[in-house]
């Protein structure tokens, strides 16, 4: 992916040999600064990162890293959702607005918040 996609001279694909701590929110944190020490400049903070079951508020680690400037930049992304049946996937909310079709308030080509369309595998 990285030779055909991405350009060879500025990405590196590496594993990260970490263990998960399963510790919410604070992992989180741990994890994005483990991140930024390995180079990175930008981490993702998904929904229920580092949680298990109920145990922590889905959107905790959210709420934390808004508040801590770790010299890394969060993104901050909730549920994402697959329509199988359109091809597409994104962010839950989105997806539910998007799948009812359009509307006089949102309609598919001023859906103003990111769709991506699935690529198709190639032989």
């Amino acid at each position: 992916m990285v030779e055909s996609i991405y350009p060879t001279d500025r990405v590196l694909l590496s594993p990260l040999p970490l263990a998960m701590r399963y510790a919410g929110p604070k992992a989180a944190v741990l994890l994005a600064i483990i991140r930024k020490n390995y180079g990175c400049t930008h981490f993702i903070v998904g929904r229920d990162i580092a949680g298990v079951g109920s145990y922590y508020d889905p959107y905790g680690a959210h709420e934390l890293m808004r508040d801590l400037d770790l010299g890394i930049e969060p993104m901050f992304f909730k549920g994402v959702l697959l329509l199988q049946a359109l091809r597409l996937y994104g962010h839950r909310e989105d997806l539910q607005a998007f799948s009812r079709g359009p509307s006089k308030r949102r309609g598919r080509e001023d859906c103003n918040l990111v769709i991506f369309k699935s690529r198709e595998k190639s032989n």
